[in-house]
Parts: structure tokens; C-alpha cells; sequence
């Protein structure tokens, strides 16, 4: 079963991929452009160029899990690079763009 939740860091690669790059080109990328280990757990997040296409990268106890989704109509809202929240990639997948959605203030354990 493969599971995605907010436990995760996800991290979205700021420049265009190639939608044909597989497993060992994506991690590549990961490793000498972001300087991350790609073994590591975390989840790398890639568009195409014409944004109709995200894959997302991550290491799985014991082996890659390359996800994609290709969009017959649209684009995906490509927000700036680097770390993202759980709930900005669910908006990502499911067309929402997050960079204009206002998100009110909530209690945190631990937040003063």
C-alpha cells in the first residue's frame, strides 16, 4: 500500500522535468541539484513543462514509488520551489491554486 500523508516533507523541484525521466533520472536530479538524499524518505515533487503532468518521487523501505498524474485539460498551479505542506500538494493534484488561497490561523500543540 502506498501511503502519502503529512508526516512526509514534500519538496517540489523548481524547474521543468521531462516527463519520460524514470526513477534512477529523478533521483539523480534530487541528489545533484538539490543536494538531498532521495533515500532519505521524503517526497520530491516534479512538473513537465506544459504543467500538465506531476510526478511525485519517494524511497519506500525498499525500492522507488514514481507517482504521476497527467491532466487531459489544464495545468497544475506550479507554486514557488522548495518545501511544501501536505495540504498545498492535495490542493496541487486537485487543481486548487494555493498561492491564493488564505488559510486562517489555527492552535498548534506547542504554539505559544
Amino acid at each position: 500500500m502506498i501511503a502519502l500523508s503529512s508526516a512526509e516533507r514534500y519538496y517540489v523541484y523548481s524547474e521543468p522535468t521531462d516527463g519520460r525521466k524514470g526513477y534512477h533520472s529523478l533521483s539523480g536530479l534530487v541528489r545533484n541539484n538539490l543536494n538531498r538524499d532521495p533515500l532519505g524518505g521524503d517526497v520530491y515533487i516534479f512538473y513537465t513543462r506544459r504543467r500538465n503532468q506531476v510526478r511525485l518521487l519517494r524511497w519506500d523501505r525498499n525500492g522507488y514509488v514514481l507517482l504521476s498524474k497527467h491532466l487531459e485539460r489544464g495545468t497544475f498551479s506550479v507554486g514557488a520551489s522548495g518545501q511544501i505542506s501536505w495540504e498545498q500538494l492535495l490542493m496541487i493534484v486537485e487543481g486548487v491554486d494555493w498561492e491564493k488561497v488564505k488559510v486562517r490561523r489555527r492552535y498548534e500543540v506547542g504554539q505559544k
